[in-house]
């Protein structure tokens, strides 16, 4: 066959490639990038009433913050695993906990 049939068959094409997850290139470290996170939040809330120009300057971290995790989860990691949405009911109540020693 033409090198043009084994390619549309993707038959030549490197780039579709499966690899086991114990290959995978690089893993994200979603502990880190949601505890920074958290830990922003925290610092945001809390000193909002002492000095409200730092919520301003939270937004532009969370706005820059969110930019960069997009283009890191969607283009640059290969995640390994799937954890199904378990650090959600982690991660919500640490913001809750935030607010809340925020007030």
């Amino acid at each position: 066959r033409s090198r043009c049939a084994r390619r549309f068959a993707g038959e030549d094409d490197q780039r579709r490639k499966v690899l086991p997850p114990s290959e995978f290139p690089d893993t994200p470290d979603i502990a880190a990038d949601l505890s920074s996170l958290l830990l922003v939040l925290l610092v945001c809330v809390t000193y909002a009433t002492i000095s409200p120009l730092i919520m301003l300057a939270g937004l532009v971290f969370f706005v820059v913050r969110w930019g960069v995790l997009a283009v890191r989860y969607l283009y640059v990691h290969m995640a390994s695993f799937d954890s199904g949405g378990a650090f959600w009911y982690l991660l919500l109540d640490q913001a809750l906990l935030a607010l809340v020693l925020g007030n």
